[in-house]
């Protein structure tokens, strides 16, 4: 009689264990769908790297990465947006990419380095400093 009522008792605190784990988990699930609302799928971005911190001079190499096929337009502008260097204008297909560019025929200063898809545009400052000892 006494093995009865400890595995009863047993039984009990397994099965109120077993809802206990199983309230955890749904309310976890539940966090974490409420918490990702606001999470923006990368798939549908452009990630275009930063050459901001260097002073660029000569042949430099932008690179940027894509997740899906996607319409890319990649150029150099001045600040005032005027386009002065087209690099790429087509279709994408994932993954990273590089493109090499001359910055000798662009005089000193700042320019941006911009991509631009079908819901996104991308601007980075590039600074060029070609005649650094002059």
């Amino acid at each position: 009689m006494i093995l009865a009522v400890d595995w009863m008792q047993y039984s009990i605190y397994f099965l109120y264990a077993t809802l206990g784990i199983l309230l955890f988990y749904i309310g976890y699930r539940y966090l974490v769908r409420k918490w990702s609302r606001n999470y923006i799928p990368k798939e549908n971005y452009v990630t275009l790297l930063s050459y901001e911190k260097y002073a660029a001079s000569g042949e430099i190499t932008l690179y940027f990465e894509v997740f899906k096929n996607k319409e890319i337009e990649f150029f150099i502008s001045n600040p005032s947006g005027e386009k002065l260097v087209s690099i790429y204008k087509g279709i994408c297909k994932p993954g990273g990419h590089q493109f090499k560019v001359d910055t000798a025929q662009l005089t000193d200063g700042d320019y941006y380095y911009t991509v631009i898809t079908d819901n996104q545009r991308i601007e980075k400052l590039l600074r060029v400093r070609n005649n650094q000892n002059k």
